[in-house]
């Protein structure tokens, strides 16, 4: 099976599914990460995401953040 496939089937899942999915694929690959990490900093990404789940914050559209940052180096 072809990665564009395996993207088209999975586009295809309930939202539910596909985020069970993209938990998944994520632990499999922040194990490896984990294991190079300062404590602190990997229990601070803990927390943050924990917050991103609860609702407690809301994320920021990464367009939304690129124009911001493009507004601020054409502004130095």
């Amino acid at each position: 099976m072809s990665i564009d496939q395996l993207t088209a089937e999975a586009l295809a899942l309930p939202p539910e599914e596909r985020e069970t999915l993209v938990q998944t694929l994520q632990e499999s690959l922040s194990n490896e990460e984990e294991e190079h990490m300062d404590p602190e900093y990997l229990h601070e990404i803990q927390r943050r995401a924990e917050e991103m789940r609860a609702g407690v914050v809301q994320g920021i559209p990464h367009e939304e953040v690129m124009r911001e940052v493009q507004r601020i180096i054409e502004c130095d």
